[in-house]
């Protein structure tokens, strides 16, 4: 092989090998009991988060997000209570974070995964999302 083909190859397919450094199981449609399971099984962490309302709350101390939490989902972040109830759940290993988003109530379903770490308390605080209780 060439040095312009091994150039070429490692061009293409270099960027897939970071994919594997950072591969998680599968949770896009599981519900979240099933994919936590499945991330703790596989080495990740759940991450608690402080963020608070304006009135001082805890977000995982209001709503949906209560009951997560009574069950021991200390990665539960907030859910939004209204609609289609969506949740966050957020979680780490030593690649970096994992915020899965449910969509549900009781046992919901896992809809989204992005490789976000949650929001700090400074970002929080300087954020529109912190006015009042849902």
């Amino acid at each position: 092989m060439n040095p312009t083909s091994l150039r070429i190859l490692i061009l293409v397919f270099g960027p897939m090998t970071s994919f594997a450094v950072r591969a998680e199981p599968q949770t896009i449609g599981l519900p979240i009991s099933e994919a936590r399971q499945s991330l703790l099984a596989a080495g990740w962490k759940p991450v608690e988060t402080n963020l608070k309302y304006a009135d001082g709350t805890l977000l995982r101390e209001s709503g949906a997000a209560r009951e997560f939490a009574k069950l021991g989902y200390i990665e539960i972040e907030s859910c939004s209570g209204v609609g289609r109830n969506y949740c966050f759940f957020n979680y780490r290993n030593a690649q970096g974070c994992l915020r899965l988003m449910t969509q549900g109530e009781r046992d919901p379903a896992v809809v989204r995964e992005t490789h976000d770490c949650p929001p700090t308390s400074e970002q929080w605080k300087s954020s529109d999302a912190n006015v009042s209780k849902r």
